[in-house]
């Protein structure tokens, strides 16, 4: 988590483990990854705060 007071905003970075394999949420498998870019969406204030999630 960083807390950027000069911008206002607090950004949550989410990662993933590379060496935990990725598992189906309904056969529990292992599945291939895809689609690994860098995504970032605002979330809902926390209080003055703008939230931005980072995954």
């Amino acid at each position: 988590m960083k807390l950027q007071l000069g911008q206002g905003q607090i950004v949550i970075e989410v990662e993933h483990d590379p060496d935990v394999p990725t598992t189906c949420p309904e056969c529990g498998q292992a599945v291939p990854r895809h689609d690994t870019r860098t995504r970032r969406w605002r979330h809902l204030d926390t209080c003055q705060y703008r939230t931005i999630i980072e995954a």
